[in-house]
């Protein structure tokens, strides 16, 4: 049995595709895989949660080669059995967490050892398929397990002296990670010296909140989410109801919000000091709520 977890952005969603930094840790929640030699090879989903665009049976039949490629004829034996808790399309890693359980769960059968920059490498390859050309961000994070600083495909791990609480609320599935970057793409192409300013402020923030993490400054960590969000928003790829969340999260004392991942639906992170509060207003208001604790 093999596992990954899941991940959220804290900042610097977008702006990492054009080379800046982005923060990012993994949450609590996670996809679960075992690997077992069988006369029935392929995958089995314990649950649903993968399949939320309905795209799973399409994304299976790439999985399989794309294994063999990495690992070699004898995948072709193998049956992988999946469980997860990761809601799927809505920016919470759930691709990028099963593409690592798979890896893992394969060398665990066959009694091999990988590094995590190993381990990463190959989960980036499966990442492609979900994802067509990935920041690496997400698989890299989820393979590293801890807080890490992201850019141009290298992680830092971030010390963080004060743990935080982040509450979690779902929209549903997004419209997916790719078109979200292309959108922005054609933002840049249409007004690139504003849609620019956009990105390197988004990177101000991303520095100063790193700052605010390591000196355990918890109340700027907090302010600096939602001044992602705003420029998230000015990126087109937040929508009224990822605003309204926000909005809905602060009125009810959280000290930040942001939307995280690709935006155009998914999920908000809000840091708060009253987790499971919090949460309850979030599934009064219909929404499915998660926490986590990042540090």
């Amino acid at each position: 049995m093999a596992k990954a977890f899941g991940k959220v952005i804290l900042a610097g969603e977008h702006a990492v595709v054009y080379g800046y930094p982005a923060i990012a840790s993994v949450i609590g929640q996670s996809v679960r895989v075992e690997a077992s030699y069988t006369n029935t090879p392929g995958f089995e989903f314990e649950n649903h949660h993968l399949n939320a665009r309905g795209d799973a049976e399409q994304l299976l039949e790439q999985l399989s080669p794309k294994l063999q490629s990495l690992l070699g004829e004898r995948i072709s034996k193998v049956q992988f059995k999946i469980t997860s808790q990761i809601p799927g399309g809505c920016g919470l890693g759930s691709s990028a967490a099963l593409s690592v359980a798979l890896i893992r769960s394969a060398l665990d059968l066959f009694g091999e050892q990988k590094n995590t920059q190993e381990v990463t490498d190959m989960a980036l390859e499966i990442e492609k398929i979900f994802h067509g050309n990935p920041s690496g961000i997400d698989h890299t994070v989820i393979a590293e397990e801890s807080l890490i600083w992201f850019q141009e495909n290298k992680a830092k791990h971030i010390q963080c002296p004060k743990p935080f609480n982040i509450v979690i609320a779902i929209t549903g599935p997004h419209a997916g990670t790719l078109k979200a970057v292309q959108a922005v793409r054609a933002r840049y192409e249409n007004n690139p010296q504003a849609t620019k300013h956009t990105l390197e402020a988004i990177a101000d923030i991303t520095h100063n909140m790193r700052e605010a993490i390591q000196t355990g400054d918890i109340k700027s960590v907090a302010t600096l989410m939602t001044e992602n969000h705003k420029l998230l928003g000015a990126l087109g790829v937040s929508t009224p109801e990822l605003d309204s969340l926000c909005k809905l999260a602060i009125d009810n004392g959280a000290l930040g919000a942001k939307l995280t991942g690709a935006g155009g639906g998914g999920s908000i992170i809000a840091l708060t000091h009253e987790p499971n509060r919090l949460a309850a207003v979030f599934k009064q208001a219909g929404y499915q709520a998660l926490q986590t604790v990042v540090g």
